[in-house]
C-alpha cells in the first residue's frame, strides 16, 4: 500500500503497537509513550503543523501560562516548531532561504547577547534572552516554511482566527465584571489591545476573500472591533486615527470610507452603552479615575529610562535590566509597581539595548516596511488584486502595532515578527514565480551538433 511507503506511517505503527503491548501491564506508561511518539512524530514529520500550533496559542498566551510562565505552552510548541523546522533542514527537505529582515533580527540578537554579556544583572535577563531567541527563530520558520499563497493564507487564517476566538474570552471579562478592562487571553488590557490590532486587518481581508464562510470572517472582525473597544485603549485609538490616515492620504480609501466607519463605530458603540450601560459606565469610572495617574507614572517610566541609556549608551543595562533598576532611576512615580516597565517599546529597548540595539530594531522594523511596499508593487505589477489587498492588511496591521507599541512594552510582539516574515515570503515566492515564467517563455537554446557527413557520390561505370 503506498500509505506504508511513508516514513510517518511506519512510525505511528511503531509506537501504537508498542503502547497496545503496555497498555494491559501500565495504561499510565502506554499514554506516555502514546504522547511521546506523537511528540516526537510531530518534531521528525509534522514541522509544518507545530508551526501553526504556535501561531495558533500565541494570541492566548497568558491563558496558556502552565506549567509556569518561564516554561508555557506557547513556549514548548515554539521549540518544538525550531526543532522540527531544523530536522527538516538536516535531512534536506527544506533548503535554506534568508532575507533581509533576517539579517537585522540576527544582528539585533546578536546585541542582545553582548548587552547581556556586559550587562548589570546578567542572571535577571536570561528568561527575556531566550524570548527574543524565541521569536526571532519564529521569524526564520516563516520565512523558511511558507512558500506559497496557499501556505501564507492557512497561517494568518489560523492566526486571526484564534485572535477571534479570544474575544469570546475578552467580551466575557469585561461584561461579567472580572476585570474593568477586556483581557483574559493576554492579562494587560492595552497589550491584548495591539494583539487585536494586528488582528482587525486580517480579519477584514478573509471577509472578502476567504474561500468559504467568509460570513463567519465578518463576525469575528465586528467581535475584534467590539473588544477593542472594550480595551479602552489609548494607544489603540491612537494607532487607529494613524492608520485611517494613512490609507486615505495613500489613496487607499476615500473620505467617504472613513466617514462610514466612523459612524458604524459610533452605531455599534451606542447600541453596545444600552445594552451594557451599568457594567460599562463602572468600568470607565475605574478608568476614568486612574487615567491621570497612569500618565504620570508613564512620564516617570520614560524620564527613567533616557536617565539609564545617558548612563549606559552603548550596549545598555542589558535584557530585563529596567525592571531590576527602576527604582534607582524612577523619581515621583504615584503608582508603586512589582515589576516595572517603561510602558513604551522603544524606550525599553533603548535603556537595555542602548543605541545598538534600538538602532537595528529600528532597522528591522524599516526592513520589513519595504518588504510590505515591495509586496504590493510586485502585486500590482502583476495585476494581482487579492495580493494588493492583502499587502495592505499586513501594512495596516503593523502600523497599528507600531504605533501601540510607543504606550506599552511589547518588543517581543509575534504580530510583527509573523508579519515580517510572511512579507519575506510573499517576495521571495513571487521571485520564483518569475524567475520560472522566464525559463517558461525563454527556452533553453538547443546545443549546437554537427552536420552529418555528406555520402561520397561513387564515380559512373566505366565503359
Amino acid at each position: 500500500m503506498r500509505l506504508f511507503r511513508r516514513p510517518e506511517a511506519w512510525w505511528a505503527l511503531l509506537i501504537g503497537g508498542i503502547a497496545g503491548a503496555l497498555a494491559g501491564f501500565s495504561p499510565l506508561a502506554a499514554v506516555g509513550v502514546l504522547f511521546g511518539g506523537i511528540t516526537v512524530g510531530l518534531v521528525l514529520f509534522g514541522a509544518d503543523a507545530l508551526l501553526l500550533g504556535a501561531v495558533a496559542v500565541e494570541p492566548w498566551t497568558d491563558a496558556l501560562n502552565f506549567p509556569s510562565a518561564t516554561i508555557s505552552i506557547p513556549k514548548i510548541l515554539g521549540f518544538l516548531a525550531f526543532a522540527g523546522w531544523m530536522f527538516t533542514v538536516i535531512t534536506g527537505r527544506r533548503n535554506l532561504r534568508f532575507t533581509p529582515q533576517m539579517g537585522w533580527a540576527f544582528a539585533f540578537l546578536f546585541v542582545t547577547l553582548l548587552s547581556l554579556m556586559f550587562a548589570v544583572y546578567p542572571s535577571a535577563g536570561s528568561t527575556e534572552t531566550v524570548s527574543y531567541v524565541l521569536y526571532i527563530m519564529f521569524l526564520a520558520i516563516f520565512v523558511q516554511s511558507i512558500r506559497t499563497q496557499r501556505e501564507i493564507d492557512r497561517c494568518l487564517g489560523v492566526y486571526t482566527f484564534a485572535i477571534a476566538v479570544g474575544t469570546f474570552y475578552g467580551l466575557a471579562t469585561f461584561t461579567a465584571g472580572v476585570a474593568h478592562l477586556a483581557s483574559g487571553p493576554i492579562a494587560d488590557p492595552n497589550d491584548y489591545a495591539s494583539t487585536l490590532a494586528g488582528g482587525l486587518p486580517l480579519a477584514a481581508y478573509f471577509a472578502r476573500y476567504a474561500s468559504r464562510g467568509r460570513w463567519l470572517w465578518q463576525i469575528g472582525a465586528l467581535l475584534i472591533v467590539a473588544t477593542l473597544l472594550a480595551t479602552l485603549s489609548r494607544g489603540a485609538a491612537v494607532g487607529a486615527v494613524v492608520v485611517l490616515l494613512w490609507a486615505f492620504f495613500s489613496g487607499r480609501i476615500s473620505l467617504r470610507v472613513i466617514a462610514s466607519i466612523v459612524v458604524a463605530l459610533a452605531i455599534g458603540g451606542g447600541v453596545g452603552y444600552l445594552l451594557f450601560k451599568p457594567v460599562i459606565d463602572e468600568h470607565l469610572q475605574e478608568k476614568s479615575a486612574i487615567a491621570s495617574t497612569n500618565v504620570v507614572s508613564r512620564e516617570a517610566f520614560w524620564t527613567a529610562a533616557i536617565h539609564m541609556a545617558e548612563r549606559y549608551p552603548i550596549l545598555g543595562v542589558g535584557p530585563n535590566g529596567f525592571t531590576v533598576l527602576a527604582q534607582s532611576y524612577v523619581q515621583n512615580d504615584p503608582i508603586v509597581l512589582e515589576n516595572p516597565e517603561t510602558h513604551n517599546t522603544y524606550l525599553q529597548i533603548l535603556a537595555e539595548g542602548g543605541i545598538l540595539g534600538l538602532g537595528l530594531y529600528l532597522g528591522f522594523l524599516i526592513s520589513t516596511a519595504q518588504a510590505l511596499r515591495t509586496a504590493k508593487r510586485l502585486a500590482l505589477a502583476a495585476g494581482d488584486r487579492r495580493g494588493v489587498d492583502l499587502a495592505d492588511a499586513l501594512m495596516a496591521g503593523f502600523i497599528w502595532t507600531l504605533v501601540t507599541m510607543i504606550f506599552i512594552t511589547r518588543q517581543l510582539s509575534i504580530p510583527l515578527f509573523l508579519i515580517s516574515g510572511i512579507a519575506g515570503s510573499i517576495n521571495l515566492a513571487r521571485a520564483a514565480r518569475s524567475e520560472d515564467e522566464l525559463y517558461a517563455v525563454v527556452p533553453p537554446r538547443p546545443a549546437l551538433v554537427s552536420a552529418p557527413p555528406r555520402p561520397a557520390i561513387a564515380p559512373p561505370p566505366a565503359g
